[in-house]
């Protein structure tokens, strides 16, 4: 049986929106047992602010915050503090 995996990426999340438009990330089968990375909702900035190492922040969490352009975020999507 298939094992995809969908890691957090800039060009795999949807940020702050769900666009049926979108085009799909991750094609799967009936069956296929699927592994899914998900992220914090919180800015690595808001993180640090709050006592969290900078060390301590995923580093996927820091790409997307940085990779994700204003112009792909839904209404959810939030900014970058």
């Amino acid at each position: 049986m298939l094992r995809p995996t969908n890691k957090a990426t800039p060009q795999t999340v949807a940020r702050g929106h769900y666009d049926a438009t979108d085009k799909p990330v991750l094609t799967i089968r009936s069956g296929d047992t699927v592994v899914i990375h998900t992220l914090l909702t919180n800015s690595p900035a808001s993180l640090e602010k709050a006592g969290v190492a900078p060390a301590q922040i995923e580093p996927a969490l820091r790409a997307v915050y940085a990779g994700v352009p204003a112009s792909a975020r839904g209404p959810g999507g939030g900014r970058s503090r």
